[in-house]
């Protein structure tokens, strides 16, 4: 079936207004009633246009599955010494659990820079550092080198902030990043049965 005209461009811009709105409403945190924060990462960096292009590839990713779960984009903000950080008290809805956390880094997949970047988790400070994840995701793969920091991040939900560092193998990474890196969070609805 084809559809064009006013119809055939509502199908088109109705999507696309929808990911910018759930994005921006996801950018909230819990407020003090549901959830205090004893400490705020600094100066959060407005949505780049690499979130924003991920947003719309991911969910539309999801639409073509028939995907349910729900991602939420979360811009990462400057920690000391070159950190990149995130609230570890971002908003749920109601009935949600984390089923994955991925930072991405938005550089050209054909750069070969996937075998020379790590991130080492600074704060909470763990050990292991993280390549970058190879496997089927949410997030697109348009959206550049992804990293699974499910667990780490998972482990540091105690703590006000997550951070990691990029530990470039070479120098030249700098040059290859199109924006900051961001945090990607998926989240599981939990289906309760009829009592």
């Amino acid at each position: 079936m084809k559809v064009s005209g006013p119809a055939g461009l509502y199908f088109m811009v109705l999507p696309a207004l929808m990911v910018i709105a759930l994005t921006l409403d996801n950018r909230r945190e819990y407020g003090e009633k549901d959830h205090p924060l004893t400490q705020e990462p600094r100066e959060t960096d407005p949505l780049s246009g690499c979130v924003l292009s991920c947003t719309a590839h991911t969910y539309r990713q999801l639409w073509d599955r028939r995907d349910t779960q729900t991602v939420r984009f979360h811009p990462a903000a400057a920690g000391e010494l070159g950190d990149h950080c995130w609230s570890t008290q971002i908003k749920s809805g109601s009935g949600e659990r984390l089923q994955n956390a991925y930072i991405v880094l938005p550089v050209d997949m054909a750069s070969g820079l996937e075998a020379s970047l790590r991130l080492q988790p600074t704060f909470p400070h763990q050990l292991n550092e993280l390549k970058a994840y190879r496997g089927l995701t949410v997030v697109s793969e348009n959206c550049g080198l992804r990293f699974d920091v499910t667990g780490p991040f998972a482990s540091s939900m105690t703590s006000p902030t997550f951070c990691v560092k990029i530990m470039p193998l070479g120098n030249s990474f700098v040059n290859d990043l199109k924006c900051p890196p961001f945090l990607v969070t998926v989240w599981l609805r939990e289906h309760h049965s009829p009592t």
